[in-house]
């Protein structure tokens, strides 16, 4: 896998959280990515039971975590 290949940094509950965080990350400079299986909005209470998940690219995974941990 490259290190360019997105890999998910961390799971949430809403929408809203996954890209609050996402503003974190990209504050920082590291591209993120929210990714979430809803139907296209059709199936919101998917995100319940799958969640939404906040994704970055490999190379960044470490620095991402030490982020948000940080900003929790």
């Amino acid at each position: 896998m490259s290190d360019d290949a997105l890999t998910a940094v961390k799971t949430y509950n809403s929408e809203i959280d996954a890209n609050l965080a996402k503003t974190v990350l990209e504050s920082e400079g590291i591209f993120s990515s929210v990714f979430k299986d809803d139907l296209g909005g059709m199936r919101p209470d998917l995100s319940l039971t799958l969640g939404v998940r906040l994704m970055v690219r490999k190379a960044d995974l470490e620095r991402a975590k030490q982020i948000l941990d940080a900003s929790e």
